[in-house]
């Protein structure tokens, strides 16, 4: 059974998240994107392949900028869904999907 969520690491520079981003997924992608930010954070994740996302897919992209901003990196967001932009939108953050 493929997962409903996936990180892919790219390269050390560019991540890709995909799948389904919602309550049921975005606790796995968090241990594992904690994991994989010891070695260092990624200048962009290309959110392409995201094909569902709510409020807690928000608050992971939120989260993920945050623990980047503890070691003074920024992070973008490549490719939001619709989905996400309205989401952001509604909640007045559109700006973290800007790139």
């Amino acid at each position: 059974m493929k997962p409903s969520s996936q990180l892919q690491v790219i390269s050390p520079e560019m991540w890709q998240l995909s799948g389904d981003l919602n309550f049921q997924t975005v606790t796995v992608l968090l241990k594992e994107i904690t994991l994989n930010c010891q070695h260092g954070f990624p200048k962009t994740i290309n959110l392409e392949q995201v094909s569902r996302a709510d409020s807690a897919g928000l608050a992971l992209l939120i989260e993920i900028m945050r623990l980047a901003h503890q070691k003074q990196q920024v992070i973008h967001f490549s490719n939001p869904p619709s989905q996400l932009q309205r989401i952001a939108q509604a909640v007045g953050l559109i700006e973290i999907l800007a790139t």
